[in-house]
């Protein structure tokens, strides 16, 4: 159920950005651009697997159907009091570069895919009696999905954005007891709302 009201909320800020696309320009050749993320991810936490994600990214539209930029995204993955006095909590971040390709030439609404690659890093912390105790776990990160950018005005719009993601993180060690590398399989739905500037106008 939680799922499906998440997507049915990204249909409706869909259905509500092609209704004031009419000034929109599309994609210019050589601009660039800035955006601001938000989504829900369902990557193992503490506690559950729903959490809430947010981040950014800046491109470079290279021509209208290719764009190269880099992204960060910031996951908080829990919090749980495991008893009395002592709690854990854990976060994900992801930074790295992507691709995007929109190969259908359109100004309102531009489809198009996305891979990105990039380092992982998950952070997991215990607290007890007022001392506290984190492990950081490095690794890598490869996602690969597709969404739209859809233009509310001739420099700006929305984004709605699905992507597959697979994270590799090493093994590490605690006070001598060594913890073994893993890997996880998860995806993200996100919005974005960006900016696009410059560029050289064909």
């Amino acid at each position: 159920m939680h799922r499906t009201c998440k997507s049915l909320w990204i249909c409706v800020v869909f259905i509500f950005a092609l209704s004031v696309a009419a000034r929109g320009q599309g994609i210019v050749d050589r601009s660039g651009e800035v955006a601001g993320t938000v989504g829900f991810s369902n990557a193992t936490g503490v506690s559950s697997d729903k959490h809430f994600a947010f981040g950014g990214s800046g491109a470079f539209n290279v021509i209208k159907t290719v764009a190269a930029g880099f992204e960060y995204s910031y996951t908080p993955l829990g919090l749980e009091p495991l008893y009395t006095g002592l709690a854990s909590s854990e976060h994900l971040q992801l930074y790295g570069g992507f691709v995007r390709l929109s190969p259908l030439k359109t100004k309102r609404a531009v489809p198009y895919a996305v891979v990105g690659m990039g380092g992982a890093n998950l952070y997991a912390e215990a607290t007890a009696m007022g001392l506290s105790l984190g492990v950081s776990r490095s690794g890598f990160n490869v996602s690969v999905g597709g969404g739209a950018s859809i233009y509310a005005g001739a420099h700006w719009g929305v984004r709605p954005e699905f992507r597959f993601m697979h994270q590799q993180f090493g093994s590490t060690a605690v006070d001598g007891t060594p913890i073994p590398s893993f890997g996880q399989n998860n995806y993200v739905a996100t919005v974005s709302v960006f900016c696009q500037f410059g560029g050289i106008k064909k």
